[in-house]
């Protein structure tokens, strides 16, 4: 998410008042200058230290402009969802907005607080929800002490931080983010608004995630009449809305109501969206998973390789997104029993993601987890150990002991070791010859 225009505008305004404080900084250092040649001392000095202050002004104004710069490499790489970009830039925005607002400043201070919430976006990007959390709850602080506590950017940042949150299997701490989140837009927008909208729809899928299916449900019907009501019911938001709701109800089981509005969300943005639209793949993939899930492996292929094509277009065949789509593939390869297939999609994920984003995060685990799986399968079970158990560590580390993810990883390594255990006890015995003594 990019920085919403009431911070922007506010932020331009004392910009704008900084740049023509620059040209008189610079004006006066040349008639200052010229004046050097004047004989009393006491003029003399005062010149002096009148230069050296202008001089340092513009150096000021030529790091606020580097810092504007970087800031806006930062966002173009998280546009991009360019991982290694995205980190060197928004860690030199950062840096330079740190030096910035060393004097206090409100400008420099909101220059601060959009570059911690831009690492917190490289670092949801990557997987390290403790980090990203760190990171938008730095821009939380910094923006309801310049801009108000019920400023729609403190719901912004709020709201990412919560993700983080979820990322780390803290439900309960992001829940009253989130529901503060959802208050300060109401009041701010009015409760039927697209930022409304969207605080109903994150607020959903923590109920869902916390096993409160009815709350959730009734989350994603006020999505969908929201935005109904505001964009139509052919417009592209909606169908997003419906393709949420279509989720919701996959989810939970419910497969009969699903189904429709994943159609719905897909045909309707056939008609109003680019062919290689990005809002087409949130639809593409949840109906993928649940043709897989009903048994029709190759409707369900036809839509990943649909959506393989859009995120290759939108971020290159090395990005994270498109290591997603060939873990995607892989498990769909494997519950096919194409097992070639399924293992050279599989490792084309891992590779992706370990070049990534190194071995420490969730997505190079889940790769390591499904490699496994497949391996183990095949009875390999030498090659699929130091992958298994990779996957449960990380894991483990990463969303806590008793997370359903660690729980389930744990359980597909015990799977592992009976399988040694019972490769290791039926080994071919060679009879012994006796010699006999003549």
């Amino acid at each position: 998410m990019l920085v919403e225009s009431e911070s922007e505008s506010e932020f331009m305004f004392c910009c704008s008042r900084l740049i023509s404080a620059q040209f008189m900084c610079a004006r006066y250092s040349i008639q200052l200058q010229k004046s050097m040649g004047c004989k009393h001392f006491l003029l003399r000095v005062i010149c002096i230290f009148c230069l050296i202050f202008f001089s340092l002004c513009n150096v000021l104004f030529a790091q606020a402009a580097s810092t504007d710069d970087t800031g806006k490499a930062c966002d173009a790489a998280l546009a991009a969802r360019n991982i290694k970009s995205a980190q060197l830039e928004c860690g030199k925005a950062l840096s330079n907005a740190q030096k910035l607002a060393q004097d206090g400043g409100v400008a420099s201070s909101l220059t601060l607080a959009s570059a911690y919430y831009a690492n917190g976006r490289f670092y949801l990007l990557a997987g390290l929800g403790g980090k990203a959390e760190v990171s938008f709850l730095a821009a939380n602080a910094l923006w309801a002490k310049y801009l108000g506590k019920d400023h729609l950017q403190v719901a912004e940042s709020l709201t990412n931080a919560a993700e983080a949150m979820l990322m780390q299997n803290k439900m309960n701490e992001a829940e009253p983010l989130l529901l503060r989140a959802l208050e300060i837009r109401d009041k701010a927008v009015g409760q039927k608004s697209e930022k409304s909208a969207a605080s109903r729809h994150a607020l959903g899928m923590l109920y869902f995630r916390m096993d409160k299916p009815a709350q959730a449900e009734s989350l994603f019907r006020q999505e969908v009449a929201i935005l109904e009501e505001l964009k139509g019911l052919d417009a592209p938001e909606t169908a997003v809305a419906c393709n949420n709701l279509g989720f919701i109800y996959y989810r939970g089981g419910k497969v009969r109501e699903a189904e429709p509005l994943f159609r719905k969300s897909i045909a309707i943005l056939d008609k109003v969206a680019v062919k290689d639209d990005v809002r087409l793949l949130d639809p593409l993939l949840n109906y993928a998973s649940l043709l897989v899930d009903t048994g029709q492996p190759f409707d369900a292929e036809k839509l990943l390789l649909r959506a393989l094509v859009i995120r290759e277009k939108q971020g290159g065949a090395e990005s994270i997104d498109v290591a997603d789509l060939h873990n995607r593939l892989g498990v769909l390869y494997q519950r096919a029993n194409s097992v070639v297939t399924a293992e050279q999609e599989l490792r084309k994920a891992l590779k992706i993601r370990e070049g990534l984003l190194g071995v420490n995060n969730l997505l190079h685990a889940e790769s390591c987890s499904n490699l496994g799986l497949l391996l183990l399968r095949q009875n390999r079970l030498s090659e699929a150990l130091p992958l298994m158990r990779h996957a449960v560590a990380v894991t483990e580390v990463l969303t806590g002991s008793k997370s359903l993810i660690t729980k389930q990883r744990w359980d597909n390594l015990e799977q592992l070791y009976v399988a040694m255990v019972r490769q290791a006890s039926i080994k071919p015995i060679t009879p012994s010859i006796a010699v006999q003594k003549e």
